[in-house]
């Protein structure tokens, strides 16, 4: 993991949070059998209005700079916080770094652990709090998220 792209998702989740959205998760993973990384975010919002709507609205940002350029939204990937990816991170997550035999291992000093078919490590992580399952709540998040993206257009 470079110095670069940490500070690339720094600044992804800065501008998230500008805009309106606060994932309840934000990480980098990598994918061992693609051999590539991926800027893991995940967000009850996948299960409220759908992946779909979350990506075109990534992507309408991302095209009139409401975020940064040094992330494209075809390396991040949305989760579901009921999917497994999710189940097995907060699980690693709530580990001690003395975790070996329960999915760890130690890699230059650090804990390493799988998430689904993602590897990551806690200095990777961004944001992880558990979801907050209140749809009206969650909605209202998206509207304004919504609102602040189609102003950039403007």
């Amino acid at each position: 993991m470079t110095p670069e792209r940490m500070k690339a998702g720094e600044d992804y989740l800065a501008a998230l949070r500008k805009l309106g959205l606060e994932p309840e998760g934000l990480l980098w993973a990598y994918h061992e059998e693609r051999k590539e990384f991926t800027l893991a975010m995940i967000t009850s919002l996948a299960d409220r209005v759908g992946p779909k709507e979350i990506y075109e609205t990534l992507f309408e940002a991302y095209d009139h700079a409401g975020t940064p350029a040094s992330i494209d939204p075809w390396i991040v990937t949305v989760f579901s916080p009921r999917t497994v990816f999710d189940v097995d991170f907060n699980v690693m997550m709530s580990m001690e770094a003395s975790a070996q035999g329960f999915g760890g291992v130690q890699v230059e000093g650090e804990m390493q652990f799988m998430a689904g078919e993602y590897m990551f490590r806690k200095s990777w992580v961004y944001v992880a709090r558990r979801w907050n399952a209140q749809s009206k709540h969650q909605l209202k998040v998206w509207d304004k998220f919504r609102e602040n993206v189609s102003r950039l257009a403007a």
